[in-house]
């Protein structure tokens, strides 16, 4: 007899051989940890055509693909009254986190998608819209600063494995630097330096 001691498994005296591997496998803990495991393994699964961008290309040749998309993208979130940033984890002030949304402005406020939306007066239609379009162009979020049509819009990119954090910017009043490449038409790429 061997006594097994598992922080999963209760300590008991079991025999010593294949039959305790056996029962060992068989335990109801360890089937409830491999069920979530495999329920968790699934959902990442599902989740990376959201997060990752399916296009193997560069942000610049991105741009130039999915061009419309990005001058709709930027005319939607000009044209918004209250929201100001936009992503799968972020509208306004508010973050996506834990399954709930919350606002460092209002501690211990714990919103669902429909409150949040209401609460910075924007509708589901809308926010899926800006959804579906920065999944196609290969963004996690938009941002626009500085006052109604003439403001600027940054849209982060995902980047690919070998190339720096870029955000692709509509900004007239911008000038091509060291962090930007002119793209044509008030639009740049800035890159992250690193």
């Amino acid at each position: 007899m061997v006594e097994a001691r598992h922080r999963f498994i209760p300590t008991e005296r079991i025999p010593a051989g294949r039959a305790s591997v056996r029962r060992a496998k068989n335990h109801p803990l360890l089937r409830v940890g491999t069920t979530w495991a495999l329920a968790l393994g699934t959902a990442a699964f599902l989740a990376i055509p959201f997060f990752h961008s399916t296009d193997a290309g560069n942000s610049r040749a991105r741009f130039f693909e999915r061009q419309i998309q990005f001058r709709l993208l930027k005319d939607m979130l000009l044209a918004e009254p209250s929201v100001t940033s936009v992503g799968p984890d972020n509208v306004r002030e508010f973050w996506f986190f834990d399954g709930r949304w919350s606002s460092p402005r209002r501690p211990g406020l714990f919103l669902s998608r429909e409150e949040m939306l209401k609460a910075v007066d924007l509708s589901p239609r809308r926010y899926d819209a800006y959804l579906d379009l920065l999944k196609t162009v290969g963004g996690y979020r938009a941002v626009r600063s500085g006052p109604g049509l003439h403001g600027r819009v940054a849209v982060q990119m995902f980047a690919p494995a070998k190339e720096a954090p870029s955000r692709v910017v509509y900004d007239p009043a911008l000038g091509a630097s060291k962090r930007s490449t002119s793209l044509g038409g008030g639009w740049f790429l800035e890159t992250d330096p690193g």
